[in-house]
Parts: structure tokens; C-alpha cells; sequence
């Protein structure tokens, strides 16, 4: 049985075929770096920048090895993930987009931040999203605006929602990041941010639990002096619970995080990431409850 809304089963249901989401990086920065809005990114970013081939490489290595896992019947999305990926001139911005687009994708994923969508950047995107499939994927991380001044993030929860206002106005699917295990948050917080993505009636959902890298200030002030975070059976347990309540039809793009194994300082656990997802499934089944189960929205 089917418990939750994934993105494997979405991109079969709707396209006939798996998709194969290959990360490029486009060069870009971001404003809570480069002293615009801040410097060192947010208190939980390890990213450093890194030099960057040209898209059509990136994307063509990485195409050659999803084939080779998955085989030839996928369709392919050029996933703009490093920093910021509006934070440039829209001239830079389209120029790089199209770049990608020349690849024959089916789709583009372009992660950016609340606080760079200008009017212009989303003409741009409006345009693309009638070309092909566009998602903009935010890192909304909590609603919490107490948190969101600890985690150095740069811009208010006011600011993440008129974004996912303008982008919604023009019919262009937006996803979210949730982080379950912040420092000081609750499942309440968890379940505000849950309520804020039904209200919204986003495309998806990325629930992360809180890992730490090498490098970022949370990790700096954990190593001075270390703070609780989650076990492995406390976030299985949260995500069980946030499931439920989540309306059936957001995708899940993921489940847990990805971190750099070998620059993962805490927790350990987080570097399994099949082992997390399983053990989520296997409450899910426990629990007898399914993605929906529990929905309502607040008015």
C-alpha cells in the first residue's frame, strides 16, 4: 500500500516514466554570502563554492550515469540547486536557463530564496513554465520567525509567503523545504509549517532533519557546546506524524537529507538515508495512517 504522495510515483503517474533530476550549477551566489544581505549563508550552510563547467558537461556526464542506473526510459530536469538561482541580472539568469533548456529537458528545478523574484526574474520563469515544467523550490525551513532570526536566514516568513504568492498567481508549482529538529522547535512548529504548505496548496515538500556539515556556523557553535539533536528514531517518529496531516496531493520530494558523508559531523544516523526512509515507512504501516489522513485546512 501506498502511504505517502512520493515523487517517483508522481513523476510515473503523470509522465509515464521515471524522472531523473540532475543537479548543474550555474555559477551562482547568494545574497546572505556576498555581504548583500549577510555573509557566510545561513547558520546551517556548509555550501562552498565550487568551479563550475559549463552546463552542457554537467548535465551530459551526469545523463550518461542516470542511464546507466536506471536505464534509457527517463525523462530528464535540469535541477539548479547551488545558492541562489535568481540572484543574478535576468538577462544572466535567462541565458543560463536557455543553456539548460538547449539540452532537450523536460523540465527545469530552480532553488532560490524567498527574497529573489523580482517582477522580472518572474516574467522569466513565467515564460519558461509554458515551454515546459517549471518548479521553484524555496527554503521555507520553518514559519517560526524566532527561529528564522537564529538560523540567519536574512529574510522574514512574510517575505517566503509573498513569493509563494506571486509564483502561485502565475501557475508556477512551487516546493518547500521543511527542517524538522531546529534547535528549540517542536512538533508544533513542524505542524505550523505543514499547515502553512496545505494553505497554499503547494506542488511539494522537502522534509530534511537537521544534520550538521564541516563548516557552518550551527556546526561551529555545536562543537563549543553541543546541543540535542534528534534521534533517529525521534524524526522517523515526527515525519510519521507530520504525514497524516499533510493534503494528499503535495508531492514528497524527499524524506530525509543527503549530507556529505565525509563532512558530516552530527548525527551519524543521517548518512543512511535508505535506512531512514525505510524506518518512516515502516511507522507509517504501523501507525496504519496514510499521506492525507488527517488533513485539514485552515482557514
Amino acid at each position: 500500500m501506498q502511504r505517502y504522495n512520493d515523487f517517483h510515483s508522481y513523476s510515473l503517474k503523470t509522465y509515464g516514466k521515471k524522472t531523473a533530476r540532475l543537479t548543474v550549477d550555474g555559477g551562482f551566489t547568494c545574497p546572505n554570502r556576498d555581504g548583500t544581505v549577510g555573509v557566510g549563508g545561513c547558520a546551517f550552510c556548509a555550501a562552498k563554492p565550487q568551479p563550475v563547467e559549463p552546463i552542457g558537461v554537467q548535465f551530459t556526464d551526469q545523463m550518461n550515469k542516470a542511464r546507466e542506473k536506471w536505464g534509457e526510459n527517463l525523462r530528464f530536469v535540469a535541477y539548479f540547486s547551488a545558492f541562489t538561482n535568481t540572484y543574478e541580472s535576468p538577462e544572466k539568469l535567462k541565458e543560463r536557463f536557455e543553456e539548460a533548456i538547449l539540452l532537450d529537458v523536460d523540465g527545469l528545478m530552480i532553488a532560490t530564496r524567498g527574497d529573489c523574484l523580482s517582477a522580472p526574474v518572474l516574467d522569466i520563469l513565467e515564460e519558461m513554465s509554458k515551454r515546459l515544467e517549471v518548479i521553484v523550490e524555496l527554503g521555507m525551513q520553518t514559519t517560526n520567525e524566532h527561529t528564522i532570526l537564529a538560523m540567519g536566514r536574512g529574510y522574514s516568513h512574510q517575505s517566503l509567503e509573498n513569493a509563494v504568492d506571486a509564483l502561485r498567481a502565475r501557475n508556477i508549482p512551487v516546493l518547500l523545504h521543511l527542517i524538522i529538529g531546529y534547535p528549540g522547535e517542536t512538533m508544533d512548529d513542524w505542524m505550523d509549517s505543514v499547515s502553512f504548505c496545505n494553505n497554499k496548496e503547494v506542488h511539494g515538500i522537502k522534509i530534511h532533519s537537521l544534520f550538521l556539515e564541516k563548516g557552518a556556523a550551527l556546526t561551529r557553535a555545536y562543537e563549543r557546546e553541543p546541543f540535542s539533536l534528534l534521534s533517529k528514531e525521534e524524526y522517523e517518529e515526527a515525519v510519521a506524524e507530520i504525514i497524516p496531516h499533510l493534503h494528499k496531493d503535495i508531492v514528497i520530494h524527499r524524506l530525509t537529507g543527503d549530507p556529505d558523508r565525509e563532512q558530516l559531523v552530527a548525527p551519524l544516523w543521517a548518512r543512511d538515508k535508505l535506512r531512514v526512509i525505510s524506518g518512516i515507512r515502516k511507522k507509517l504501516k504501523d501507525k496504519k495512517v496514510k499521506q492525507g489522513e488527517h488533513y485539514e485546512k485552515n482557514n
